[in-house]
């Protein structure tokens, strides 16, 4: 399945939440999950719930950990039963109906 996952650190002592997610990536790449980063969200390659779930609590642990009281968590799934879902497919798809998709060119 493929994860959005956006977390919002509330009662921070500044506006700017960078120095948050950078140890959340820190850890993604640490437990090697597959996943890509974005201005709003991080998206991620999950096997089923339970990793998930083990995502999620590494998240909370994190940044409890940091002295945060609250955290707003979004989650956007996309799960499929009949083929495997990877980062990038869909984007892959979509250029490839617009006509601008080359396998050859990265």
């Amino acid at each position: 399945m493929i994860v959005s996952i956006t977390v919002i650190p509330v009662g921070t002592s500044s506006p700017s939440l960078s120095q948050y997610i950078a140890k959340l990536i820190k850890m993604f790449r640490e437990e090697g999950y597959t996943f890509k980063l974005t201005d709003t969200a991080s998206i991620f390659e999950i096997s089923d719930f339970e990793e998930l779930s083990s995502l999620l609590s590494k998240i909370y642990d994190i940044l409890y950990g940091e002295g945060i009281d609250r955290v707003v968590t979004v989650v956007t799934i996309d799960e499929r039963r009949d083929k495997e879902l990877k980062l990038d497919k869909k984007i892959e798809s979509v250029l490839l109906h617009l006509g601008e998709y080359r396998k050859d060119v990265s």
